[in-house]
């Protein structure tokens, strides 16, 4: 397997939704399932590969992490592995123990970096991502038990409870303090009358248990459809007993039609074609480039990036001489780059020139792993894009860029 193919990885996240928890034991969830797809640049599964997965957790989009752990996996079939964060081995982290991470004192981020044993380029990043509501339970577990900005609720006196339950012979009764009723639900405790069934003898249907219960007579909704049967009479469809249909209106001579398979197209005699070049000559389409060029950008400049040391460029959409990427097919395209930031700058992508998206609006003194995915039709121009915020120049920093064609 050569090293280059491990380079790119697309991922589908599963943290939401179905999610396992590992328990400790004071029964708060210390974990929870992470499930990714291994592809190479190509776009196909990494099948039945050991790898190791390094993941780290972040107090913020930038700054140092607060948690660190490793794991040792093996993708199936499909390419598919899964982990519990939270159950690795821990390398490294401001915290000692999973359960110290202060959930509820700001945004948390995960990323995660693989690495294949026979990459020579160690751990690879894959993007950061915000994490939302899993986690957090593990938060809202510790308030509930009298942590940081919970409320300790630990009453067990049974005298000063705000409402009892009380029982008549035909009423479940919820009774304030004062005496006064809150609420009231009509109950039944006689056990004999639950052993009431309902029973049909011959047309007649009937309760037990009920001497004063009507009898239903089924005779009337029974009728002799059972016996009927379809029939096939010319251009005619009818049923025994009823009514018929002409269908001869429905008739038409598209039997006589014809597909005809052309260069480029299929055509149907008398109807439309349909172009099938890209399904004939399948193509694909994937690059990696590194930047090692220097340049310093004048105050207010906008500067596109150039990868000028390009190490694929299968169907060669990339031209590492201006920058651009030409999507030489339709479909969806995945990206990812590495870009080491001075601060006072601003990231944008352009798509034909215009502007498509801002990815940060005024950087720090940091690296950024940011990746996108993208529908572009044949001949759309991707650009990265920097922009020296400061009036003084400003150094724009090297970094890597990526991407394939999905679908």
């Amino acid at each position: 397997m050569k090293v280059l193919s491990h380079i790119l990885l697309f991922f589908i996240i599963t943290i939401p939704g179905a999610v396992s928890f590992a328990q400790n034991q004071n029964g708060a969830p210390q974990g929870f399932n992470y499930q990714a797809i291994a592809r190479d640049y190509n776009g196909q599964e990494m099948r039945n590969v050991d790898i190791a997965v390094r993941v780290s957790i972040y107090p913020g989009m930038s700054g140092p992490f607060e948690w660190r752990e490793l794991h040792s996996v093996t993708t199936n079939r499909f390419g598919l592995f899964t982990i519990i964060v939270g159950q690795g081995t821990r390398v490294e982290g401001s915290v000692d123990h999973f359960k110290d991470i202060a959930w509820g004192s700001s945004a948390h981020y995960l990323e995660v970096e693989l690495d294949f044993p026979d990459d020579a380029f160690g751990f690879l990043p894959t993007g950061k991502n915000q994490l939302f509501s899993v986690p957090y339970a593990i938060y809202a577990n510790f308030a509930a038990n009298g942590g940081s900005g919970g409320i300790l609720d630990n009453d067990t006196d049974p005298t000063n409870e705000r409402q009892n339950f009380s029982q008549t012979d035909t009423l479940l009764l919820l009774i304030n303090n004062d005496g006064s009723i809150q609420s009231s639900v009509r109950c039944d405790f006689d056990p004999k009358n639950e052993l009431q069934d309902l029973l049909i003898d011959k047309n007649i249907l009937k309760i037990t248990n009920n001497p004063d219960a009507n009898d239903i007579n089924l005779a009337p909704y029974l009728d002799n459809t059972d016996n009927q049967t379809l029939i096939n009479k010319g251009d005619s469809i009818g049923i025994s007993g009823g009514n018929t249909i002409n269908l001869s209106r429905f008739k038409d001579n598209t039997d006589q039609q014809q597909l005809i398979l052309e260069t480029d197209s299929i055509r149907i005699t008398n109807g439309n074609a349909v172009n099938i070049s890209e399904l004939r000559n399948p193509q694909s389409v994937y690059f990696y480039a590194i930047r090692t060029t220097a340049y310093t950008a004048s105050g207010g400049e906008y500067y596109m990036l150039k990868f000028d040391d390009v190490k694929t460029n299968a169907g060669t959409p990339y031209n590492s001489e201006n920058g651009n990427f030409t999507a030489i097919l339709n479909g969806l395209y995945s990206f990812y780059f590495v870009y080491e930031a001075n601060e006072s700058q601003s990231i944008y992508l352009f798509i034909n020139n215009s502007l498509a998206e801002t990815f940060v609006s005024n950087t720090e003194t940091m690296t950024y792993r940011l990746s996108f995915m993208k529908y572009l039709n044949t001949g759309d121009i991707v650009n990265l894009v920097v922009y020296n915020r400061l009036a003084a120049p400003s150094p724009i920093g090297t970094g890597t860029f990526s991407g394939f064609k999905v679908y």
